[in-house]
């Protein structure tokens, strides 16, 4: 589990869109794909006059050009926040889509760890929502609970997300403190 993802990708937004291929009119797709190539493959999340969007999804790309754009992020590492990592979404939203999210995760420990790792978890099992969609319950030991605790406290009306594997497999918003678990 991370912690709040918001300050972070909008760094990162900042940053991406300071080479805003917005401002330039009649600009052909291969013009835009020769200067701009990471912006030709990463859709950027931004309102329509071009500012970054507070989510933790920085922005939406083909499954296919994935590695490719991980390529691009990992050399030009050096221009993004230190405390920010980033992950995609384990799959499409929509299950006929071969769209991918990106997401920024801010890192809040000093050992570049979650605050919060799978060693708590007692208990898990799918279970069904009151609209009949699928969900995971999971209980935590006392340690985890208090975790938990204080990173819903800590982070109400921002993002946690849940990451496995480095894949982001949910960010939701905090609503309020949970404070058992």
């Amino acid at each position: 589990l991370e912690e709040d993802t918001t300050d972070a990708t909008t760094a990162l937004l900042d940053q991406l869109d300071s080479d805003s291929i917005l401002d330039v009119p009649d600009t052909s797709m291969e013009d835009i794909e020769k200067t701009y190539p990471l912006r030709a493959l990463l859709q950027l999340t931004v309102d329509q006059e071009g500012r970054p969007v507070q989510s933790a999804t920085l922005g939406y790309a083909r499954i296919q050009d994935t590695a490719r754009i991980n390529d691009m992020l990992s050399r030009a590492r050096e221009v993004f926040p230190v405390n920010l990592k980033l992950a995609w979404l384990n799959k499409p939203r929509a299950a006929d889509s071969d769209i991918l999210e990106l997401v920024g995760l801010k890192i809040t420990t000093r050992d570049r760890q979650a605050p919060l790792n799978g060693d708590v978890i007692v208990d898990a099992r799918q279970d069904y929502n009151q609209m009949g969609q699928v969900e995971v319950s999971m209980s935590m030991n006392s340690d985890g609970a208090k975790v938990w605790r204080r990173l819903t406290a800590d982070n109400v009306g921002k993002q946690i997300a849940i990451v496995l594997d480095g894949y982001v497999y949910s960010y939701p918003n905090v609503n309020g403190e949970i404070p058992n678990g």
